[in-house]
């Protein structure tokens, strides 16, 4: 027969969660906030990278329409600085724009001879046409692509494509 000592102390062993119980529980919350935060700076990355690319299509686009409504040509400088800033200079504007690029560096390809790490310059003429078919920023150490910016061969526009880049000068 089971006294009343006996059948107390089962019952408090009962009611609580043993101690590898809580481990189990603590490091499956440790993985799963792992996962998550490594996922939201992917995203995050993403996202500076969109807004960067659609800010220098915008600034593209607004170079090409001054120099059809001005019936000038319009000069275009990007560089990328040792900060892992993008810069764009625009004939006629004394201004600067410039943009952080997301990761640990990035460089400018125009064609696959060319070295990233110079000023790549072109020309918006009084018709629209830009003197550059397209161009490239990709991530330095992985090479992948940042953005691509291809502009149209009759209007002239910029558009930006997106695209995945193994390595230099290849597509996957």
């Amino acid at each position: 027969m089971i006294t009343r000592a006996a059948h107390h102390s089962r019952a408090i062993a009962r009611d609580g969660f043993s101690l590898l119980e809580m481990l189990i529980v603590v490091a499956m919350i440790g993985v799963l906030a792992g996962l998550s935060y490594s996922s939201l700076a992917r995203g995050s990355v993403s996202s500076t990278q969109r807004r960067v690319a659609g800010s220098l299509v915008a600034h593209l686009l607004l170079a090409r329409s001054e120099a059809l409504q001005g019936g000038q040509p319009v000069d275009i400088g990007l560089q990328i600085d040792e900060n892992r800033s993008l810069s764009l200079e625009m004939s006629g504007d004394d201004r600067e724009k410039s943009w952080d690029l997301p990761g640990d560096g990035a460089l400018i390809f125009a064609q696959k001879e060319q070295d990233p790490t110079e000023r790549l310059e072109f020309t918006f003429s009084p018709t629209g046409r830009c003197s550059m078919r397209t161009f490239t920023v990709r991530s330095e150490p992985a090479g992948g692509i940042i953005f691509v910016i291809e502009f149209d061969p009759i209007s002239g526009e910029p558009r930006l494509e997106s695209r995945d880049v193994t390595e230099q000068g290849g597509e996957s």
